[in-house]
């Protein structure tokens, strides 16, 4: 039985540190004297842009990566070829690698192995009885202990270090009985689909439709368009991150989305995950959502929030695929809430007040 998390900056966000490109954004935007005049040009361009956008509920430059997408027409308008597109977007990620290694540093995950166990224990909570039983009935379709995978799309490793530390402190998993045999649980694949701040990074967009003008990229090196597009970018790498990962995808049984947005930039994803869910009737989807309606006497609202959740996941996917909903479960039952707000922040300030020093 795969039990797999895909996990977003939502989990950072969870510990308390400021990981959103608005956050990062307020710090590259300042002023450096070590900008060339290239990269100070392209500041005032994301200042423009977000004070053109200041009247809409999210700003521009809140979702980088399709911003970047868009930027493609504000650059060819100016007359800038790909290799500046390619200067100011490297510019773009090598300070942001800088900053989010700061921001990971205020996080202690000392003491929390256990913790961390059995959290991931408990991601079948805050199903209402007739979920609970539908999953129940998909048990008995899997084999084996339960293995649990995690699919990392935020750049920083603080996963990886509680699984290491819990490894290491020798912390039981626990075991699963399944026709008259008990196996026993086990960590599986840990794998970061985007990469790190310190290897393999990918930014950019799901496909060429999310870039507003192609033109940029005629007549030059497929590598400029190979770096923006994830799928690409991954098999550049030539680490097999992108095949890796769709191989844990095509075994899971269950499968949770922590912390991240239903969005078009990870398109293949939702698309590869309802591919999954049509080939094993018995996989069930749980998508935690922060803000998900409370019960209340009419639950209207949060039957609506939830049908509209499932269908930015199906929206995907094309076609009708309806019988697919009862398997998709909204679930507000945070089940990491014993790590919010851990990150330590005596020296928070500083570090994000000088982050630029550690970008050569």
């Amino acid at each position: 039985m795969n039990i797999t998390f895909l996990i977003g900056n939502g989990f950072d966000l969870n510990l308390g540190l400021d990981t959103r490109y608005t956050d990062f954004l307020k710090n590259y935007l300042q002023d450096d004297p070590r900008d060339s005049e290239e990269i100070k040009s392209f500041k005032e361009d994301i200042r423009k842009q977000e004070i053109e956008n200041s009247d809409t509920s999210e700003t521009l430059w809140a979702n980088a990566e399709l911003a970047f997408g868009h930027y493609t027409d504000t650059i060819v308008t100016q007359g800038k070829k790909a290799d500046s597109f390619s200067r100011r977007r490297i510019d773009f990620c090598r300070k942001l690698a800088a900053y989010l290694q700061e921001q990971e540093k205020k996080v202690c995950i000392e003491g929390y192995e256990q913790t961390f166990v059995e959290a991931i224990h408990k991601f079948r909570s805050g199903l209402t009885e007739v979920q609970n039983d539908q999953v129940e009935s998909s048990y008995g379709a899997f084999d084996g202990g339960c293995t649990f995978n995690f699919l990392v799309f935020n750049y920083t490793c603080i996963i990886d270090r509680l699984i290491e530390a819990a490894q290491k402190q020798e912390i039981q998993l626990g075991t699963r009985g399944h026709k008259n045999t008990t196996y026993h649980n086990s960590f599986g694949k840990t794998i970061h689909v985007h990469g790190t701040t310190e290897n393999d990074m990918v930014f950019g967009v799901n496909d060429e439709s999310q870039i507003a003008n192609m033109s940029l990229f005629e007549g030059v090196s497929p590598r400029y368009l190979n770096s923006f597009i994830k799928q690409k970018t991954n098999k550049g790498n030539e680490a097999r991150i992108d095949e890796k990962a769709y191989e844990v995808i095509k075994t899971s049984s269950f499968i949770y989305i922590y912390g991240m947005s239903i969005g078009a930039t990870d398109k293949i994803w939702w698309q590869r995950i309802i591919e999954r869910m049509k080939a094993q009737p018995h996989v069930h989807v749980f998508i935690y959502c922060h803000d998900l309606p409370q019960d209340t006497l009419i639950k209207e609202d949060r039957w609506l929030y939830e049908d509209d959740k499932r269908n930015q996941l199906l929206t995907f996917t094309g076609g009708n695929n309806s019988a697919l909903e009862s398997r998709i479960h909204i679930v507000n039952n945070n089940i990491f809430e014993a790590f919010t707000d851990i990150a330590t922040t005596p020296n928070g300030d500083e570090h994000t007040e000088n982050v630029m020093e550690y970008v050569s």
